[in-house]
């Protein structure tokens, strides 16, 4: 079984959203897709960051989802992500195996963040035990960003390039 897992503010939730995690089923022939949003200590923290006023609350981003996956057979929303303050993808992604101990796990995520899969704690775990969807995104070479990287290359078999996001 695979799972095609997507994380996210969903602040809104956009179209973009909606067609990266359909790309990304698609291509990979998940058998599942599952919408993780960032939680809402963290969410509120980056919007006084950055000044953004517009936040909604956990409820009401659990409810768009949950409204968008109602028409969609195989996908639903599971959660929020793990760790309070500071997310953590990984720790997220390890309780869902858990749920799913059969599974295959495919993180969907933009080419222009591959490069931060070294920088957590545990990205070789991390790199070891997930697989990654990955959109291509404003022309990044992600063979390149992967042979640039030792980490990366050590767990190439782990990337499948997806295509672009078209007109959303």
């Amino acid at each position: 079984m695979k799972i095609a897992v997507l994380f996210g503010s969903f602040n809104p939730m956009t179209n973009a959203h909606i067609a990266a995690m359909k790309t990304a089923m698609d291509h990979i022939m998940a058998d599942m897709g599952l919408f993780v949003a960032t939680n809402g200590q963290y969410l509120q923290r980056k919007a006084v960051k950055i000044g953004d006023p517009f936040c909604l609350t956990e409820e009401e981003r659990r409810e768009i989802i949950e409204r968008v996956c109602d028409n969609w057979d195989k996908v639903s929303f599971w959660g929020y992500e793990l760790g309070g303050i500071n997310p953590n993808r990984y720790k997220t992604l390890c309780k869902i195996q858990k749920q799913y101990p059969d599974a295959q796990l495919y993180e969907i995520q933009g080419a222009d963040k591959v490069h931060t899969l070294t920088k957590t704690a545990s990205a070789d775990n991390y790199l070891s035990q997930i697989h990654f969807a990955v959109l291509s995104r404003n022309d990044i070479n992600l063979q390149q960003v992967i042979d640039n990287n030792p980490l990366l290359t050590s767990h190439k078999t782990s990337f499948t390039l997806l295509p672009a996001l078209e007109d959303v």
